[in-house]
């Protein structure tokens, strides 16, 4: 047990003695003496004025009478590790202090022991860090919710370059980022499958091209800082360099102080395709939509339909009026272009020094009123679609040269530049000329002649298939009045007769006009053969007045037998239409009348009429 030194014994120290008290009783730690059963021996002034109790007060009081009670367990095990394990030793308790508040000490205790080793006494030295313990803690807690807003925000800009990242991966449009030494540090996906090229091929054609010309809007953009938009550029692909518009803008540069650059790619193709989509550069007919019982017609409809499964050139001949273009879109929408676009150049209506700017285009500046920044000829807009050049015939001489080059290296150079830029196009020619004599009589190109005239066909005139008249006559009217088949319009066979013996010079457009005034002069009455223009009425009454001055003059035959005769030769032509129809539908009323364009029951009531049924 260590003796309790009363305060009179410590005036009889050592003057020496009494001069360390002294230092003691004047620090602002706390310094206390305790027996082994923690009893206070000595404790300095600092000590009693912080637990609010005299010298007298606390000497021979435990310790753990003072200290928070979640903290005694604590204190009891400090004590234990600096008589078991390192007789000095740290630790930071809870006590209460005179206002009977909370407080943090800190302590550093010390055992010390005997010649047996045994605990003679404890001495410990504290400090108040309320103070310290409060302002780290609050600075802690400042610590944790400012990481827990650094962390948000990461998680936000990671949430967010996650997205944009989807985004430049998805967007329709290809994307990749560039160095200033050409080094690819991002590329998506749409431009991989756009171009077909890997990653590194791309970076050695992107070198060349930002090194190697001068006049290189990426390069521009690399050393001068320079933005561009829809630049006209060819990227290379494993099937050879394709036409694009690029954009390019620059982004912050790395951590290494590298400028860096965003190219957004859009391919030609995809850009005209949009263009033409919106400007309605698309064929609107197919097959289905030529109208026809003429077997010299079916035939030409056969044979077109082989011609659309490969993509050679096409030459159509025939007189205006006949469809030309509608077997040339029919033709586009058949064959595997069918959701390209459709591009038809009338040549003869263009004036032959703008012919070559809107078939090839040109660049900024070519010419005294050039469109800033150029514009895309008609091969371009039309790439991977169709191009229907109609009237060929009618093409200036000096630009048939060109067309030619076009069409043998399938690339072009615009009007003013120097690019070469390749095109996808599948030309469809028309003509209403014989340009065989007009190659003879030297207007026309041979070798372009035969470059075209790969495949070919002649669409006849409306004259030389007269069972097709009435048929689109009925089929022109039901068209006007709404319905399938025009049972409201009623008109004289003989009208019908007039309209199937006239030449009909502008075909088929002809007789749709001819039609549609027909109808609208009706008013609700019989069309008679007065209705009819005189330029189709005059013809049919001179044949009319010959036959009847040819006429066995003893057989006395009136304008009526001569009508008669003509109904009768209606009826027989349309008998032999009903019968070849229902040979080749095996028998179907209800298709054959389809094919006539007209109902069933009328059809039913025609077949008894002409007793092909009873």
């Amino acid at each position: 047990m260590t003796t309790i030194v009363p305060r009179s014994e410590i005036e009889k120290l050592s003057l020496k003695d009494k001069q360390y008290l002294s230092m003691i009783e004047d620090m602002s730690e706390f310094v206390t003496r305790q027996t082994p059963d923690m009893k206070f021996t000595y404790v300095n002034d600092a000590y009693c004025a912080f637990i609010g109790k005299t010298h007298a007060e606390l000497i021979g009081k435990s310790e753990d009478l003072f200290i928070y009670h979640e903290d005694k367990q604590k204190l009891f095990g400090f004590i234990a590790s600096i008589t078991l394990q390192s007789p000095v030793k740290e630790g930071t308790f809870r006590f209460i202090d005179k206002a009977g508040n909370i407080a943090w000490l800190e302590w550093t205790g010390r055992a010390f022991f005997d010649h047996d080793g045994k605990v003679i006494e404890y001495q410990a030295v504290g400090r108040n860090i309320t103070d310290k313990k409060q302002a780290r803690d609050k600075l802690e807690k400042e610590v944790e919710v400012r990481t827990l807003e650094i962390r948000k925000a990461h998680d936000n800009l990671a949430q967010l370059n996650n997205h944009l990242h989807k985004i430049l991966i998805n967007m329709s449009e290809g994307v990749f980022v560039i160095d200033e030494l050409g080094n690819v540090d991002f590329l998506n996906n749409i431009l991989i499958n756009s171009l077909h090229i890997s990653q590194c091929r791309l970076e050695k054609a992107l070198y060349k091209i930002i090194f190697g010309n001068d006049e290189s809007p990426i390069k521009s953009l690399m050393v001068q800082g320079l933005e561009f938009k829809n630049t006209y550029a060819s990227l290379p692909s494993t099937y050879g360099d394709i036409p694009c518009l690029i954009s390019g803008t620059l982004i912050d540069k790395d951590l290494k102080g590298k400028r860096k650059g965003i190219i957004i790619v859009k391919p030609h193709k995809e850009v005209s395709k949009l263009v033409n989509d919106f400007t309605g550069n698309q064929a609107q007919f197919t097959f289905n939509d030529i109208i026809t019982i003429d077997p010299a017609m079916k035939q030409r409809i056969y044979y077109a339909k082989k011609l659309a499964t490969n993509n050679s050139n096409v030459l159509i001949e025939g007189e205006s009026g006949t469809g030309k273009e509608l077997f040339a879109q029919s033709i586009h929408n058949t064959s595997k272009r069918k959701d390209g676009p459709f591009i038809a150049v009338n040549c003869g209506a263009i004036p032959r020094e703008l012919i070559g700017s809107e078939l090839f285009g040109y660049t900024d500046g070519a010419f005294t009123g050039a469109k800033k920044g150029g514009k895309p000829g008609k091969f371009e807009l039309a790439s991977g679609g169709t191009l229907f050049l109609d009237e060929i015939g009618d093409m200036p001489f000096e630009q048939q040269v060109a067309l030619l080059r076009v069409i043998q290296e399938k690339r072009l150079t615009r009007i003013g530049g120097v690019q070469s830029i390749p095109i996808d196009v599948r030309i469809i020619c028309a003509t209403h000329k014989n340009l065989l004599n007009e190659m003879n009589k030297g207007n026309f190109r041979q070798d372009l002649y035969y470059r075209l005239n790969v495949m070919s066909f002649e669409i006849p005139p409306l004259r030389k298939r007269p069972d097709d008249i009435l048929h689109l006559f009925e089929h022109f009217m039901g068209k006007l009045t709404g319905k399938a088949f025009p049972t409201t319009i009623n008109y004289e066979p003989v009208l019908l007769d007039c309209l199937k013996r006239y030449s009909w010079m502008g075909n088929v457009r002809e007789l749709q006009n001819i039609t549609e005034r027909l109808y609208y002069i009706s008013n609700g009455e019989k069309l008679t053969l007065s209705s009819l223009p005189e330029n189709i009425l005059s013809p049919f009454k001179e044949q009319t007045t010959k036959q009847l001055a040819t006429a066995n003059i003893t057989s006395k035959v009136t304008l009526g037998d001569v009508r008669k005769s003509q109904q009768a030769n209606t009826h027989s032509h349309d008998k032999e239409t009903m019968l070849s129809l229902l040979h080749e539908n095996k028998g179907n009323v209800r298709q054959a009348a389809k094919a006539m364009c007209i109902s069933r029951s009328t059809f039913y009531r025609k077949m008894k009429l002409y007793h092909i049924i009873e």
